[in-house]
């Protein structure tokens, strides 16, 4: 009933274009004054620096093919096509990640795949010796069965808390899968930490693998490899994680802190949730009533920008989002980091180079901040790319070295 798609008198397109005008006025001053903090602290610079690095261990779990699509590596000449897919796989994910071929230590990325495997994501193990790190990078969505995963929504029990149960699965299954690997090159690099990296839905595997191989090391599980030792230092790095974890004080002591999120521009992934999809509606309806009393022209001018939304579009919206009943069975899932780094272009004069900027966000309080839960913005579905995250993260890195 909440989710009415016919009740309304404006197109839905029309009232998500007003929503997302009302966003921008009202949502912007929220999450500026009361949910975030300037990125402007050495040791936030240091972790954007280190979320660049890794960010292209995520990228390059998509393999060589995807990486082309996405424009992350070069077109590859005749001679290299004709190379052994392996072999292929190999070279452009060392180009992309800086580590020689005998550091890719376990490779599960089978490029073009579009089916998938339905019992574990694709992944990568590099032994990084740059950064004395090995890496474990998930796969984001790239295959129909990647889709399932990501569709499979409900909460189920995990680690002490409740999880997205299909990437919960994920993240037990690649454990189950490369774990034994995993551990076996930390004993060859004593010293060195396990970085656990993906981006989208590989993101959202990561952050609940940290959260499990934490719970591991007190909770001993035999259908599992054991976690590395609590001498070795764990770290995940999630681009663009969808909700998948709550409380986040439910989770193992020193899980969430390990864990570091970046967000890019209007990208609309990391706020999917149950949640957020019956305050859109809600919203929607209100701003739906509002323009009933708005003259047609204003309306128009209001969505592409002309003029500033009426402030009863903003009021009938929190209202209606205020109304909504409380579902008791309902978990409010949420990124697994109690901050990530909300990272944003800057507007800049013509010819010059692009530049980003960055804010610390409270997680969970920003899940509240949004009217209408989802950020609404042109670039909603484009900003979830790759290409925009490692742009972002390499521009930042160069303004503040």
């Amino acid at each position: 009933e909440e989710i009415n798609l016919k009740g309304y008198a404006l197109p839905l397109t029309v009232n998500l274009g007003l929503l997302a005008a009302v966003q921008s006025a009202d949502c912007d001053t929220r999450l500026t004054t009361e949910v975030s903090k300037p990125a402007s602290s050495t040791g936030t610079f240091a972790r954007m620096a280190e979320g660049a690095h890794f960010m292209r261990f995520a990228s390059a779990a998509y393999g060589s093919a995807l990486m082309l699509v996405f424009g992350l590596i070069p077109t590859r000449t005749k001679e290299q096509m004709a190379l052994p897919m392996e072999t292929l796989e190999k070279e452009c994910i060392c180009e992309h990640t800086g580590v020689a071929a005998a550091d890719v230590l376990k490779l599960e990325t089978e490029s073009l795949d579009l089916t998938g495997n339905a019992s574990c994501l694709r992944h990568i193990v590099l032994a990084d010796h740059a950064h004395k790190a090995i890496v474990l990078a998930l796969r984001g969505t790239a295959s129909l069965s990647d889709v399932v995963h990501d569709a499979v929504a409900h909460a189920e029990s995990f680690c002490g808390g409740r999880a997205h149960s299909g990437m919960a699965a994920m993240a037990r299954s690649v454990w189950s899968e490369a774990g034994d690997s995993v551990v076996c090159a930390l004993k060859k690099n004593p010293g060195y930490e396990l970085v656990v990296t993906g981006h989208s839905l590989g993101a959202g595997t990561s952050g609940l693998l940290v959260i499990l191989l934490f719970h591991l090391r007190n909770d001993k599980d035999d259908a599992l490899p054991p976690p590395p030792p609590p001498s070795v230092k764990l770290r995940g790095f999630c681009f663009a994680p969808p909700p998948v974890f709550a409380p986040l004080d439910k989770a193992p002591n020193n899980a969430i802190p390990a864990i570091s999120a970046f967000v890019y521009g209007d990208d609309c992934v990391p706020f999917l949730s149950v949640r957020a999809g019956r305050e859109l509606f809600a919203a929607a309806h209100g701003v739906d009533e509002a323009a009933a009393a708005m003259a047609g022209k204003d309306v128009l001018r209001t969505v592409t920008g002309q003029i500033a939304p009426a402030p009863v579009l903003a009021t009938c919206a929190h209202a209606r989002v205020a109304a909504l009943p409380v579902k008791e069975a309902t978990v409010e899932l949420l990124m697994p980091a109690a901050t990530f780094m909300w990272m944003r272009p800057v507007v800049v004069a013509a010819g010059e180079a692009k530049k980003f900027d960055a804010v610390e966000c409270d997680t969970a309080k920003v899940a509240e901040a949004v009217l209408g839960g989802i950020p609404l913005g042109i670039r909603m579905l484009a900003d979830h790319m790759t290409g925009g995250y490692e742009a972002a993260l390499n521009a930042i890195g160069r303004q503040t070295a």
